[in-house]
């Protein structure tokens, strides 16, 4: 009897929810989904169908819509960039088209002034935007998956610098990559501590990171991993990459760990002894690559030693004053050409016919970013 009458409950619900579904709260919404996906099997196949399709719109574009808040009319300009920049810190392209496409039919004038955003302007009059579809990890982490098979694509790891973003817009950044060759996973460090402690609760440190990621890769079957680092994640990536036994390793502005003001501010209590960044390593590493400014001394030290150390490949940005330098990359448009051709499997030859491209007297590569753009833009 308690299991029939459970059922009713479910029923009776489900179709109280979905009968006023345009109207439906966020704890609504959430209780939709939750019966989507757990009424029983016998409790109606009409039901659940009209259910799941409720969850479907839920999680597409009715979710999208609420990603910025029309209220934001009243607001100022550097409030509405403010609000922009979290929310670039994470959204998909597909999302933030969505949202974009909604808010321009709620609040035209708020649209206008949204647009003025460099990655929102992108994304709304791009002829195409790419299909990653954003899942958060219970572990830590957000998993961009593109279309087609894991065994298929590559795992591209992004260990984001203190803003909480590669050194741009997430969504900019996701359309420079191609959807069907790589999945992308976004580590954040919510210590600012060189990923020392972790991504979270469950992985509190680098090393516990790094199996986890060797898991992951080896449970989908990936066929390459490739880790990519931007400011204070630009070593943590190289770091990465040795102990989870990825293919590649890209640092953009990286430096060693300064832990002379974190000791006397009681920020740290034990400095690791050992850097696997060394000199010390065998025959059998990752490629890796360390990308710089040339207006930046201290992060061009730090990685034409830490090239030296490891036997990688250095490229020298100029005229760049920002060390991380994908930011400047892309807001000058060299991006398109320039951040692919590092992620080919057959860099350097990759860049060979780049305009901008040439060889470093004093070893490694230039990319001069005051010429024509290598995608002939």
């Amino acid at each position: 009897m308690a299991t029939f009458q459970g059922l009713a409950c479910f029923q009776r619900l489900a179709r109280l929810l979905t009968a006023g579904h345009s109207g439906t709260t966020a704890t609504q919404n959430f209780v939709i989904q939750v019966l989507a996906r757990y009424m029983p099997h016998h409790a109606g196949s009409s039901l659940i169908s009209t259910l799941r399709r409720a969850a479907r719109r839920l999680t597409g574009r009715g979710r999208a819509a609420g990603l910025i808040d029309p209220a934001l009319a009243e607001a100022s300009d550097n409030k509405i960039k403010l609000s922009l920049n979290a929310l670039e810190n994470w959204v998909a392209p597909r999302e933030y088209l969505a949202a974009l496409t909604a808010l321009r039919k709620q609040s035209p004038t708020l649209y206008e002034r949204v647009l003025k955003q460099p990655a929102a302007h992108e994304i709304a009059t791009g002829s195409r935007v790419l299909r990653f579809v954003r899942r958060k990890l219970a572990q830590g982490g957000t998993l961009y998956q593109g279309p087609g098979r894991f065994n298929e694509k590559s795992l591209l790891v992004v260990c984001a610098g203190y803003a909480r973003r590669p050194g741009m817009p997430v969504p900019a950044f996701l359309q420079r990559i191609d959807d069907r060759q790589f999945d992308i996973l976004v580590l954040n460090d919510p210590h600012r501590n060189h990923y020392r402690k972790g991504v979270s609760e469950q992985l509190d440190s680098l090393n516990s990171v790094a199996e986890y990621i060797q898991e992951f890769r080896t449970k989908k079957r990936y066929r390459k991993l490739i880790t990519l680092g931007t400011s204070g994640g630009g070593f943590p990536a190289v770091r990465l990459a040795l102990m989870a036994g990825a293919d590649k390793a890209i640092s953009f502005g990286g430096s060693f760990p300064d832990d002379t003001l974190r000791i006397l501010r009681n920020q740290v209590r034990a400095v690791p002894a050992f850097d696997p960044i060394c000199a010390c390593l065998g025959a059998d590493h990752p490629e890796f690559t360390f990308v710089y400014s040339n207006e930046s001394p201290r992060y061009r030290n730090a990685c034409l030693t830490a090239a030296e150390l490891t036997g990688g490949a250095v490229v020298e940005v100029l005229p760049v004053m920002e060390h991380a330098v994908l930011g400047p990359l892309w807001a000058r448009g060299y991006l398109d050409a320039f951040l692919p051709g590092l992620l080919a499997e057959d860099f350097p030859a990759s860049m060979a016919d780049q305009p901008n491209w040439s060889a470093r007297p004093q070893g490694g590569y230039v990319y001069k970013c005051d010429g024509p753009k290598g995608d002939g833009k």
